[in-house]
């Protein structure tokens, strides 16, 4: 729902058109966004496009004070054709006055079919405010898309009691949040309920928020919809224990399902059917999109794959994204894995997140390519893999059945440590290049034994790599040890960085600040980079705590 939201370039409009000020205004790195900002740009809009039909504004650790809401409040209400609104407000300091003026301007934007409103902030935010956004667009006869996502609330009884009767599409993501008792979702519920007939996509995520079985009970009141066409239920960390069973029989009355997000992690999961129960005409078959994430839930093996078996007849599907990080699962399982994704032929996108050996992996790999020709995009997460045996040799992730893959454009990577260093990198881009259609490559490799040489190497590849990719963004791992060689280190890559940047034209480069001040060596070239882009090309390289794995330098353009 949210990324098919119109923004101002896809309606027409340039934002250096409206204001001259950088085209990144709206990422969270600037921080100069004030009140005298926002008024002119409400008024150079206002005043220019007064028939805009849609406004995308993310407003993220700003300045903004109750007179800025005042004049974006008079730019909603001044807009007659405004359609189209998304606010994202993070530790934007929002206040009660704040809200109250939000609330106040969108309650009068009739034309209003889309509104999504983004509040994320440490300090508590009053349960009224929080209604009160709610309450404002009841009335509004347009509106078919409603989402809203806040944190750090205490959620009230009432909260939900208003909701527009008018929706279609409903999102709401509640984050750090308190729910008093077994009562504050009753009214999402009898608003699940009276919307029956319109409703076509419900999306509820609710995550590090205490859900009692009553409050759970209310959420999965959405299965009993079968007019649905999307449902999202994501409980993370919400100390639940989920009874698998019921929700996998409400699940399967819903005819007209083609898309599912169903995420569990953190929390307890009872299964208990046999897969000799589960007939083919009891399982789930219209979907088109199913995202399973099971992360760090308890559930044995054997009915973590009964639990899978549900839906082995969605032979439609067109898009898979499994999570199994957290659970050291063994050979039968994936095996058992490998059986099912090898059933999806018409599978055009496929993530994986999972411990595995390379032993398992290499087998899987082989089930990811048979008969798939129309996969497009492929995304495996390794990097929780734990080697059997530290003094054996070492094992290798064996990638090479992808080359099968003919229309195969994006591939990504994540691993650590074990089974994938740099000349693995290039040997599988040279068969990419040369088998498939490949146009976006991500390799994440933190391998602590990665030294200058072997960067180098790297670097030197990618200096005659002739030009192909959309998106090429390679991260290493390198020890806070190899920092002591960092004048090496840093020639080196600003030697590649300076040439790759007129040979396969990188569009921006952003260099973050680091204790070590490595930021130095890059500022000339920095400057460099003024030459036409014809396209967008990504490259990235991330340098990394040995002990933390938390980035200390990152080189990359601001579009990874």
């Amino acid at each position: 729902m949210q990324n098919q939201f119109p923004t101002l370039s896809t309606m027409g409009i340039q934002l250096k058109e409206i204001f001259q000020i950088p085209k990144n205004i709206f990422k969270r790195e600037e921080r100069y966004i004030n009140d005298e900002v926002v008024k002119q740009f409400s008024q150079k809009v206002a005043k220019k496009y007064p028939n805009l039909q849609g406004l995308k504004l993310k407003f993220e650790r700003s300045y903004i004070n109750i007179e800025g809401f005042k004049y974006l409040g008079k730019l909603f209400k001044g807009l007659q054709n405004l359609k189209y609104l998304y606010l994202d407000l993070f530790n934007a300091g929002i206040t009660t006055y704040d809200i109250h003026e939000i609330a106040s301007s969108t309650s009068q934007c009739m034309q209003l079919s889309y509104y999504h409103i983004y509040i994320k902030q440490l300090t508590q935010i009053e349960s009224s405010d929080f209604t009160l956004l709610i309450t404002s667009v009841k009335d509004l006869p347009q509106l078919y898309d409603f989402g809203i996502e806040i944190q750090n609330i205490i959620l009230e009884n009432e909260t939900f009691s208003d909701l527009n009767q008018n929706i279609k599409n409903f999102y709401c993501h509640l984050n750090f949040c308190t729910i008093n008792d077994d009562y504050c979702l009753e009214y999402l519920k009898i608003f699940l309920k009276k919307s029956y007939k319109q409703l076509q996509s419900v999306i509820l995520k609710f995550s590090d928020t205490f859900l009692s079985q009553q409050n759970f009970q209310c959420i999965q009141y959405c299965l009993e919809n079968k007019q649905l066409f999307t449902v999202e239920i994501q409980v993370e960390d919400c100390e639940l224990e989920l009874d698998g069973d019921y929700f996998i029989y409400r699940l399967k009355r819903l005819q007209n399902l083609q898309n599912l997000n169903i995420n569990f992690c953190g929390n307890k999961l009872a299964y208990k059917s046999d897969n000799k129960k589960t007939s083919e005409d009891k399982k789930i078959k219209s979907l088109k999109k199913l995202i399973i994430n099971l992360e760090r839930v308890k559930l044995a093996e054997k009915n973590c794959l009964q639990f899978l078996n549900n839906f082995t007849s969605n032979v439609g599907l067109q898009e898979l994204s499994l999570n199994f990080n957290g659970l050291n699962y063994k050979n039968e399982f994936y095996n058992d894995l490998g059986d099912f994704i090898k059933k999806q032929a018409n599978l055009g996108e496929l993530s994986l997140v999972m411990q595995i050996s390379c032993n398992d992996f290499q087998k899987l790999i082989e089930d990811i390519a048979f008969n798939k020709q129309n996969l497009k995009k492929i995304h495996l997460d390794c990097r929780y893999v734990i080697s059997k045996n530290e003094n054996s040799v070492e094992e290798k992730y064996q990638l090479s059945s992808l080359n099968q893959i003919k229309n195969l454009q994006s591939f990504t990577f994540l691993t650590r440590n074990i089974g994938f260093d740099q000349d693995d990198i290039i040997d599988l881009i040279d068969k990419l290049r040369l088998n498939t259609r490949i146009k976006s490559f991500v390799c994440y490799s933190m391998d602590q034994k990665k030294n200058v040489n072997s960067i180098s190497s790297l670097c030197n590849y990618f200096i005659n790599l002739p030009y192909q990719f959309d998106r090429l963004s390679i991260i290493f791992g390198v020890s806070e040890k190899l920092l002591k060689q960092s004048d090496i280190l840093l020639d080196q890559i600003e030697l590649t960085m300076h040439r790759i940047g007129y040979i396969i034209s990188l569009q921006s480069i952003e260099v973050v600040e680091s204790k070590y001040s490595m930021n130095k060596a890059f500022k000339n070239f920095q400057r460099s980079i003024t030459i036409q882009i014809l396209q967008c090309v990504a490259f990235k390289i991330q340098i990394f705590n040995e002990l933390t794995y938390n980035p200390i330098f990152i080189y990359q353009d601001l579009c990874v």
